[in-house]
């Protein structure tokens, strides 16, 4: 995981992304405690050592931590995740088709 963080600040830099500062993982544990849950370790780094929050590419909004607004009984719930999405301008094994698909 720390590559694929590490290649995502990279990338920030490399297109000039201006990110809010970075919080403390002791805020987001902090956060975990109050609310009884565990962010995935993804979003915990992203917002630890890459950015909180933002204006991504094309004026894209990425919100601060604080601006999260977690509705604590659907965090339990199963999550519909069905497709990756690709952030990677090469295509996936040569299928350029596979980065055209919408998320």
């Amino acid at each position: 995981m720390q590559s694929m963080i590490e290649r995502i600040k990279q990338k920030v830099f490399d297109k000039a992304i201006e990110l809010n500062p970075v919080i403390s993982i002791e805020t987001i544990r902090e956060f975990e405690r109050i609310n009884s849950i565990t962010l995935p370790d993804e979003l915990a780094s992203f917002y630890a050592i890459v950015g909180n929050g933002g204006t991504m590419l094309n004026g894209f909004p990425l919100k601060g931590f604080e601006e999260l607004k977690i509705d604590i009984s659907k965090v339990k719930e199963e999550f519909p995740f069905t497709n990756y999405w690709i952030w990677e301008s090469n295509p996936v094994d040569g299928n350029i088709e596979y980065n055209k698909r919408k998320y």
